[in-house]
């Protein structure tokens, strides 16, 4: 995809109370002009937009979509339920609404799993000669999972917010938000133009690993409850007695502070970053005779937090030492667990 007339390009969406028109404006250095992405004559048409799949993130971009002044045409979903807390119609059933074959844009927000198959179907009695831009939501799939060659004129793309969605009617929910898209140049550009109505910060998906992208953010986002649930269960079983997530929630909250203020590693605290080895070793020991399985967790977090501690070892110009014996010390407990197993 080429990429270059975007790079010196930046959208502006207006949008009026009064006439409900969507209007995107292409800022050049040279110019500025009203252009849009589906090259129609009249440039007072709002775009129709349809959004396929009403489970979480599809709900909150409606919501999202039609607060920001672009309500969407439409929802569909094959299975029905109550859909009364959408702002737009919403359609179910086996077989997609007529309406929904004439959109302008289309967001597929359904499962990854059920991305193709949907969009094949739908191409089966899409117009060829439509002009329509389709952006999947997956974090995990490139944009050539929609793949187009009986149907040219189309344009797609990707479209991935980076938020955790569990209150679909937040307002402002993409606020601040990083959104990753890639996709054909018209796909891009709707992309980038959603991004920014939604209050967003759009970011290039082009040439990157989607999975390896994806892991990283599930690993940030969801593996993090996974530690907190990891943290309490180990409360209880030190026999502390209630609830032990609210004891925890001011750690894990003031560690992310200090990763965005302070950045990595300086962010860093607790025995490894002092090289604590009697305080490491206390621990494996404690987590052998409750839960082996805990202690080996412990000791690959450990291990990956290692690097860090040593960089702010030299930065300290500190205990390379007491490093080197935790070093040693989770191997040999890794080696262990190796063997036990």
């Amino acid at each position: 995809m080429d990429t270059n007339h975007i790079s010196c390009t930046h959208f502006f969406l207006k949008t009026s109370p009064f006439t409900s028109h969507l209007t995107i404006i292409n800022l050049h250095p040279k110019e500025a002009h009203i252009h849009s992405t589906h090259r129609r004559e009249s440039l007072h048409t709002h775009p129709t937009l349809w959004l396929i799949g009403a489970g979480r993130l599809g709900s909150a971009l409606c919501h999202s979509l039609y607060t920001q002044g672009w309500s969407p045409t439409g929802i569909w979903n094959r299975s029905s339920r109550d859909f009364s807390h959408l702002p737009c119609h919403t359609s179910t059933g086996p077989h997609p609404p007529q309406a929904l074959y004439e959109a302008d844009v289309v967001l597929l927000t359904v499962a990854d799993d059920a991305i193709q198959n949907t969009f094949s179907r739908l191409l089966q009695k899409w117009s060829t000669k439509a002009k329509t831009i389709f952006l999947h939501c997956s974090g995990r799939l490139s944009s050539d999972t929609l793949s187009h060659e009986t149907h040219r004129t189309l344009s797609v793309g990707g479209f991935h917010p980076l938020q955790a969605i569990t209150d679909i009617q937040k307002a402002q929910l993409f606020e601040d938000i990083a959104v990753g898209i890639d996709g054909e140049p018209d796909a891009f550009q709707q992309a980038q133009a959603i991004v920014e109505l939604l209050g967003g910060e759009a970011f290039s998906l082009e040439g990157v690993d989607k999975a390896l992208y994806h892991a990283a953010a599930v690993t940030a986002s969801n593996y993090l409850v996974t530690l907190a649930s990891v943290a309490q269960g180990l409360l209880k079983d030190a026999g502390l007695q209630g609830e032990g997530l609210p004891l925890l929630l001011p750690l894990m909250k003031i560690a992310l502070h200090n990763i965005e203020r302070r950045g990595l590693p300086e962010a860093l605290t607790g025995p490894l970053a002092r090289a604590d080895n009697a305080t490491i070793a206390a621990h494996l020991q404690a987590l052998e005779s409750v839960s082996p399985v805990h202690k080996d967790l412990y000791v690959k977090l450990a291990q990956h937090t290692l690097p860090l501690a040593t960089q702010l070892q030299i930065q300290r110009e500190g205990n390379d030492e007491g490093l080197d014996a935790i070093k040693k010390m989770l191997s040999t407990s890794e080696e262990s667990s190796r063997k036990r197993k």
